[in-house]
């Protein structure tokens, strides 16, 4: 069918206020209704595949606009200077959305990115200064410059990505408006939701460090995310499994085989006071946590035998701490088949030393063996 909707006498009618394309346009072509400024509304069919470069620019009174799921492209500057747009769904269908596409909605108060969408272009949200919140799906791996340019009533702005997207550094998000007390603002006062456990990630990353909040979701995109829980236990190694964010686990400690208890800390704090009858319950997890048990070697059964009876040792991040060394004595790090990896000599009090993680050790501190995986 011939594309009627690009003809040049067409884009210069003003004074049309509803449109309604016929079933089987499969094209709204570029310009197509270019400074059409009294357009209100326009029912597009299910036909049509592709939203020409310009074709609703400056469609000033266009207050919604619902895109069929037969659209997949949709061109640059497509609603670029829509004003009064409030709202757009766009489908799953679509997957790509031109740059600088909804340049100066400003009307616009949120926006959801289809998962269909790899890359946000140059501009594409710029000047949206309603825009209040935005979800940016787990498919994007790109976003240009200026994409979201004097947004600057951003306030939630949430990712699906575990692995943050590459953009244009502080640029993405730069305001250039009086309504804020500096250009980069938005990165101070908007919350950026990541999913669970990666929010080191996103603090780290070039792009997205600028953000002062950032807080890992447990739910994002209708999926839940989880944290790891690492139970890293004696001699026996440790299991990480898989948790919901914001929920406590009780957790059975008991003994392993003969031995008895030295130690259990919660992401390396000291926690051995609060086991009670053998299971400890731990805090709400907000990230990645580590909870770790060591045990005194099961050869030890005579108790005038034991000195440094409030010894303890833990482990975190590849640090073995040990405290509450009463008698100077030495201190040896042995692996399980034996092999003496470090050593400290005369020590009392407290110390640490550092060790390889992921690994099962021996420590011994005078006549005491404890057992510990890091």
């Amino acid at each position: 069918m011939p594309d009627y909707t690009s003809s040049p006498w067409f884009s210069q009618r003003e004074k049309i206020k509803q449109v309604v394309i016929k079933n089987g346009v499969t094209n709204i072509g570029a310009s197509s209704f270019l400074e059409c400024y009294n357009i209100q509304s326009i029912a597009i069919p299910n036909s049509v595949t592709n939203i020409g470069n310009n074709a609703f620019l400056y469609c000033s009174k266009l207050t919604s606009i619902v895109i069929p799921n037969s659209v997949t492209s949709i061109g640059e500057d497509a609603f670029n200077g829509c004003s009064k747009l409030t709202s757009i769904t766009i489908p799953n269908s679509v997957t790509s959305i031109g740059g600088v596409a909804f340049y100066k909605c400003t009307n616009l108060t949120s926006v959801t990115i289809p998962n269909s969408i790899t890359n946000i272009y140059e501009g594409t949200f710029s000047g949206c200064s309603s825009l209040t919140s935005i979800t940016i799906p787990n498919s994007v791996m790109n976003i240009g410059a200026n994409a979201f340019k004097d947004c600057y009533n951003l306030q939630s702005i949430t990712i699906a990505n575990p692995n943050p997207p590459s953009c244009a550094g502080k640029e993405t998000f730069i305001c250039s408006t009086t309504y804020v007390r500096d250009t980069y603002d938005v990165y101070n006062y908007a919350t950026l939701h990541v999913p669970m456990g990666s929010k080191e990630a996103y603090s780290s990353a070039y792009e997205w460090r600028y953000f002062n909040k950032i807080k890992e979701d447990m739910e994002q995109d209708g999926k839940v995310y989880y944290a790891n829980l690492s139970v890293k236990q004696g001699t026996t190694g440790y299991t990480e499994q898989p948790v919901k964010a914001d929920e406590t686990y009780t957790i059975y400690i008991g003994a392993l085989g003969d031995s008895k208890i030295n130690a259990v800390t919660f992401n390396g704090k000291d926690v051995t006071d609060q086991v009670k009858n053998g299971y400890y319950t731990t805090p709400a997890i907000k990230a990645k946590s580590i909870l770790s048990i060591s045990y005194e070697d099961s050869n030890i059964t005579n108790a005038k035998e034991i000195t440094n009876p409030a010894l303890k040792v833990t482990g975190n991040e590849g640090e073995i701490n040990i405290s509450g060394i009463d008698n100077p004595t030495n201190v040896e790090i042995y692996t399980t088949d034996g092999k003496l990896v470090a050593t400290k000599g005369t020590v009392s009090g407290d110390t640490s030393i550092q060790v390889k993680e992921d690994e099962l050790y021996l420590v011994k501190v005078g006549k005491r063996t404890i057992k510990i995986a890091m």
